[in-house]
């Protein structure tokens, strides 16, 4: 908070897309750059991995909550189907 807290959404975006960022990488990996910087797009499904900036002990916990967070949702959508198929009967 201290280093962006007081930045507006234009800073933050400048701060979050220049050169060498995630964002950045990942726009250049994928040939999409340059319609961002001409302002041709200004969104895509693209999926930036944030694990690429962690250290690899912190990559691993990072992939493991992952993991998990995505597991827990696969449950908790298998149980509200199941809720749905036994209220519907």
């Amino acid at each position: 908070m201290e280093k962006y807290g007081d930045m507006n959404s234009e800073q933050l975006i400048a701060e979050t897309h220049k050169e060498g960022s995630l964002w950045y990488e990942t726009a250049k990996e994928h040939g999409i750059l340059e319609d961002f910087e001409q302002r041709r797009a200004n969104s895509s499904n693209i999926t930036i991995d944030m694990a690429r900036g962690l250290c690899p002990d912190d990559r691993e916990q990072y992939e493991e909550t992952l993991n998990i967070r995505e597991s827990c949702n696969l449950m908790r959508l298998e149980s509200e189907l199941n809720r749905e198929l036994l209220f519907s009967a």
